[in-house]
């Protein structure tokens, strides 16, 4: 399946992705430590950290989306 979700889920979110919640998730992605990803990542891009979660809710309900979309398992 190319140019599926499921494949490459990265290359995915970045073609579809706006470039605000791109910059987030990679970002997000590269920090170093989970406990303070979400503080790390705000003060790379100066925005709170509370927009970071936001972002970040929103590319992954996105993904979700999107891979549904290719579950062969679901019944259409």
């Amino acid at each position: 399946m190319p140019g599926s979700p499921l494949r490459q889920p990265g290359r995915y979110l970045s073609r579809h992705l706006p470039s605000s919640r791109r910059a987030t998730g990679t970002r997000y992605c590269s920090s170093s430590g989970a406990s303070s990803a979400h503080e790390e990542t705000a003060g790379a891009l100066g925005i709170p950290a509370g927009t970071v979660g936001s972002r970040l809710y929103r590319a992954r309900r996105r993904l979700r989306a999107a891979l549904d979309d290719f579950d062969p398992t679901k019944q259409r």
